[in-house]
């Protein structure tokens, strides 16, 4: 016991700087850890850590939240370019086949008597006839309307039975049938 105070009273000091108000008091290690914790509310008690943890976890959420919108921001950015070349390439391509399909229709309505390749009956004059004015009512203001897929559908249906009329069957590129 004794020793035990002995090494108590050794490590009593001041330890601060004095100043007028506490020029007086000497403090023991304790005692300081003690005012230190208090003040900074970290160093004793069952929160001991856990601010600055919280504070980490904090930043972290703050860092993850920030990476989120960035992410965002530059995935729009992606899908904005991405899509309007998906838009192009798909134009091109609708483009291309109402294109052959108004071509081939206005080369069989105007061909020749005299070299006729091509016989066109009534019905598959009727049939092509459509094809062109369909193709012609094409929206191309408004890509997202419905009524763009539903006259594109027509304008197939129409190209079909026209081919079938004229005796022509549908040559599909690249294996598909």
């Amino acid at each position: 016991e004794r020793e035990r105070e002995r090494e108590r009273e050794s490590w009593t000091r001041n330890v601060r700087t004095p100043r007028e108000s506490d020029s007086h008091r000497n403090m023991t290690i304790d005692d300081e850890m003690n005012e230190l914790s208090a003040g900074m509310g970290r160093l004793d008690g069952p929160r001991a850590g856990r601010d600055e943890m919280d504070e980490l976890l904090g930043m972290e959420a703050k860092w993850n939240e920030e990476g989120r919108a960035a992410g965002i921001a530059d995935g729009t950015k992606q899908g904005i370019h991405d899509g309007r070349e998906l838009g192009i390439s798909k134009g091109h391509e609708l483009g291309q086949e109402l294109g052959y399909y108004s071509g081939c229709a206005l080369a069989w309505l105007n061909q020749p008597e005299s070299s006729k390749q091509v016989a066109v009956s009534g019905r598959a004059r009727k049939s092509l006839e459509s094809v062109i004015s369909l193709v012609e009512a094409v929206p191309l203001d408004d890509v997202a309307d419905a009524k763009l897929s539903d006259v594109i559908d027509q304008v197939r249906a129409k190209w079909k039975a026209a081919l079938s009329q004229m005796g022509l069957t549908v040559r599909q590129e690249g294996g598909g049938g």
